[in-house]
């Protein structure tokens, strides 16, 4: 090729590269969102410099020639200059949106930037079950102002939540798995009757309507018409249990349920059925159907993983899972504590695993009251027990001191004992011979609470202390109950004087002779108790007189505080 045949390819290759630079150009401005301006400049200095390359293979002149040299090894500097900033240029990383993915995903990613994913979980009738509810980090948000997310994952469903369920008497089928559906009812059982007077699919009448919760058991009958007729046998295989056994109940057709692991078919899918598709059945024929239980799930060692690793485990084989957590002396924050299976057991798909983690080791604080202590105790269920004692520099019902010291590690599964203060002991003093003013007054100064009873007769006045049931002496704590007896008084002796003419009247009548001797005893003879008997007399014939041998007559003498016995005669 002669120099002015390759003058003309270099020039068709400038050419070409001029209309790569300006695609360049264009699409850093329309298409790349992220460093814009970069992208720019450089693909403008890449078309310059591809121009002044094209001018000089044109142009002739020596001078124009250097100038148009110069200008190009400008601009292949900028250009390298800026590359060499953008080679080094570090692409901030940024959070996620995690609701888009799957939980396993997002905690993949947690994983694989350093963060830890915090985990609560909510019912949700939108999001399926372990889908991502929420974040609570804006997407976008740099990585490295990040050290935790907090996700609120999905349990599905709350089936315990209360729902109005409709009267859908009268309506079709479809009226009634559209209301189940919509309403998330999980406990719906669907029986045929023949009735003449519905046409077939008619739901005839249902147990309940109203307010229930979703998972409340809803029988619904419904019409098969007036008869049933044979019908060819569909393949029930893959199908629901429910779906399944709608269709054979649809067409009045018996069935027998099975239960069986299957690795392949979902937990309540069919497996299997007795009667080939194609054959003829009715009402007299049984169905026999094997219903999956799910592939059969061995448990691992979940005390030997994480709670992120039995978070996948469990959405990988379509489980359900239940976290607490609990204070431990020995396990770290976020371990796993306890599960409800063990290694090595057989459990079926939607069983749910509960687990428990270690919320690390609880620390006991410094308290400054005993209800702040009973609070704190009630609300991490930790066992204590209280003791109290006297202490004269510690108020009472304030707290002496702990069984264990603040700061020290607490094992949630033993008993604390708290010392409480039942203040300065006091004394109890010998009330004996005191009035119940005086005594009043001295209870009052010592802190004690004094109250009083009628003790009864005694050589001392009225109202003076003769017994108190705390013995003089005693050691006893502030406010403590002290119960003092007072004297009635100094006991007198009557002589009884009835008057036989007083109980004339009365003769023939013991219960009239007795009522006046008591209104005679009570106000002539106060503080004497007497017990009346009739008893039959050998000398008097009529009932209502003293009887002859009677204990106590008139001349007879008494003292208050004791208890006498009057006879009188009865007929």
């Amino acid at each position: 090729m002669n120099k002015k045949g390759r003058n003309k390819f270099i020039i068709a290759l400038e050419i070409i590269l001029l209309i790569i630079g300006i695609v360049y150009f264009i699409g850093s401005i329309v298409f790349i969102d992220t460093n814009k301006i970069f992208h720019a400049v450089n693909s403008f200095l890449i078309v310059a410099i591809i121009v002044l390359f094209i001018m000089d293979d044109l142009e002739k002149s020596k001078v124009l020639y250097k100038i148009l040299f110069i200008l190009a090894i400008i601009f292949l500097i900028a250009a390298n200059v800026l590359n060499y900033f953008n080679l080094f240029e570090k692409k901030e990383i940024v959070i996620e949106d995690l609701t888009a993915l799957s939980m396993n995903e997002a905690l993949d990613w947690a994983s694989l930037n350093n963060i830890v994913i915090e985990q609560s979980y909510e019912y949700s009738d939108n999001v399926p079950e372990f889908g991502i509810i929420s974040q609570n980090v804006i997407p976008g948000t740099p990585l490295k102002e990040v050290t935790t997310v907090k996700l609120v994952i999905s349990l599905g469903p709350n089936y315990d939540k209360s729902v109005i369920i409709p009267d859908l008497s009268g309506m079709t089928l479809d009226d009634l798995l559209e209301t189940k559906n919509e309403l998330f009812l999980n406990n719906v059982v669907i029986n045929y009757e023949i009735n003449s007077e519905f046409p077939k699919n008619t739901i005839i009448s249902q147990s309940i309507k109203g307010q229930y919760t979703r998972n409340t058991k809803i029988t619904f009958t419904l019409s098969l018409g007036s008869e049933t007729t044979p019908v060819e046998m569909i393949d029930l295989k893959n199908m629901t249990l429910f779906d399944a056994t709608l269709w054979l109940k649809e067409n009045g057709i018996n069935y027998k349920l099975t239960y069986e692991f299957d690795e392949n078919i979902n937990r309540n899918y069919i497996i299997s059925q007795d009667t080939l598709e194609g054959t003829t059945v009715d009402s007299n024929s049984t169905v026999n159907l094997i219903v999956s239980k799910g592939k059969s799930i061995i448990v691992p060692n979940l005390l030997s993983m994480t709670s992120d690793e039995v978070v996948k485990w469990i959405i990988a084989n379509n489980l359900k899972i239940e976290f607490s957590d609990t204070y431990d002396v020995s396990a770290p924050l976020g371990s796993i504590i306890s599960a409800n299976y063990n290694e090595n057991d057989e459990v079926e798909v939607g069983t749910v695993v509960k687990i428990v983690t270690s919320k690390g080791q609880l620390k006991m604080p410094e308290f400054n009251s005993l209800s702040e202590f009973r609070k704190w105790a009630s609300n991490y269920n930790i066992n204590y027990s209280e003791e109290y004692q006297m202490n004269e520099s510690v108020s009472k019902g304030s707290i002496i001191n702990f069984s264990v010291k603040a700061g020290d590690v607490i094992d949630i599964n033993a008993s604390i004992t708290v010392y409480v203060s039942n203040g300065a002991p006091v004394t109890v003093p010998n009330f004996y011979g005191m009035s119940s003013s005086s005594i009043t007054s001295t209870c009052n100064s010592y802190g004690l609470n004094c109250t009083f009873y009628q003790y009864g007769y005694t050589d001392k006045a009225s109202g003076i202390a003769v017994v108190q049931n705390i013995k003089a002496g005693s050691t006893v704590i502030s406010g403590t109950y002290v119960s003092i007896g007072l004297s009635k008084g100094v006991a007198q002796t009557f002589t009884v004087r009835i008057n036989q003419s007083s109980i004339q009247s009365c003769v023939g009548n013991a219960t009239c002779t007795i009522n006046y001797l008591k209104q005679l005893f009570a106000s002539s003879y106060p503080g004497v108790t007497i017990n009346y008997l009739e008893k039959t007399s050998s000398t008097f014939d009529f009932a209502g007189n003293i009887h002859e041998s009677s204990p106590i007559k008139d001349g007879s003498t008494v003292t208050q505080g004791k208890t006498y016995e009057i006879w009188i005669t009865k007929s």
